[in-house]
């Protein structure tokens, strides 16, 4: 408990404009996803759409609000066993995840949605700058910022050209598409593994000054329990409509 009260004595060396910056956008990611997912059940009257449509919303407010709530104790820093609570949160996220990728019920929602509005909607990805002005600020190590904070540029401004040319089903369209959804997890793989090693608890692998330890807290957690898993997800959705046999 010492340890609790020790971190959460520290001052949050974040910016307060980056509260909003990463807080309205990943709410905005969440709430289009739900929209589009509201919009495919509808549209193709699936039974019991109405319960589906609200679980997800339901899920989604959740979820968002959990991680808030937990980072702002700074409890994802500490380190009670072989690891920091972050990393266990990630690995339970990652199981839940994969629950949801296997579900009958989203895969059928996938199959029939719009893939060019679930591709297009990563364009909040271009708040990858973000990372690139905490760099600048010392806040984030270069290694992880520069190529975190660039994959994510590249993907969110191209997002809505590669959205547009599947959409109207062009040639090269749905190859694009698909080499933009590999090019698009890659980065978060990136992201998340130098992430990790640049982690400063239980071991700093990677010497990184300064470390990664501003993701365990508010507002940055949201980026690797939020915002970063539900990206996954949809590229993955995207993935497996693009390879398969799903429409526009």
């Amino acid at each position: 408990m010492s340890q609790v009260r020790a971190l959460a004595a520290e001052p949050n060396m974040i910016p307060d404009i980056f509260i909003s910056i990463l807080f309205t956008p990943s709410f905005s990611f969440a709430f289009f996803v739900w929209l589009i997912a509201h919009y495919t059940l509808v549209k193709h009257r699936m039974e019991g759409a109405g319960r589906i449509s609200a679980t997800i919303a339901l899920t989604l407010t959740c979820w968002f609000v959990l991680v808030i709530v937990i980072s702002k104790t700074r409890l994802f820093a500490i380190n009670p066993l072989f690891a920091p609570n972050i990393a266990f949160g990630f690995l339970l996220l990652f199981e839940l995840l994969r629950r949801v990728y296997s579900s009958k019920t989203i895969q059928r929602i996938a199959e029939n949605a719009p893939i060019a509005l679930l591709m297009g909607i990563q364009i909040y990805r271009i708040l990858g700058i973000s990372f690139l002005t905490l760099y600048s600020q010392n806040l984030l190590p270069a290694a992880f910022a520069i190529p975190a904070g660039w994959g994510d540029i590249l993907v969110g401004v191209t997002a809505p050209f590669v959205a547009a040319l599947y959409y109207f089903g062009k040639p090269y369209g749905k190859k694009l598409a698909i080499i933009w959804n590999y090019v698009g997890i890659l980065d978060l793989i990136v992201a998340i593994g130098v992430g990790t090693l640049a982690f400063p608890r239980p071991i700093q692998f990677m010497h990184t000054t300064p470390s990664t330890e501003l993701f365990a807290m508010f507002p940055m957690a949201i980026v690797p329990l939020f915002a970063v898993p539900l990206s996954f997800v949809l590229h993955m959705l995207c993935l497996r409509v693009l390879k398969g046999n799903g429409t526009v």
